[in-house]
């Protein structure tokens, strides 16, 4: 992935993670320039921040994905 954004932008770890009626699992959304980037790629992009900007060991194997992604 690449993304152009402003020079004083600064990527961080501010995904929600929220319960479906349809899913056990929590499903998390990542909102990057204020648009909502939805699982598995949220889940990709905080895993990403966690470890290599953070240096916090992160699995997301539990994350779940939205209905609309089921298919």
């Amino acid at each position: 992935m690449v993304a152009w954004t402003p020079e004083d932008s600064v990527l961080t770890a501010n995904s929600e993670f929220f319960a479906i009626t349809e899913s056990e699992t929590p499903v998390i959304r990542y909102p990057p320039g204020g648009k909502f980037v939805h699982a598995p790629t949220a889940a990709v992009l905080y895993q990403f921040v966690e470890v290599a900007l953070e240096g916090r060991a992160t699995r997301v194997a539990y994350l779940g994905q939205p209905v609309w992604a089921w298919r």
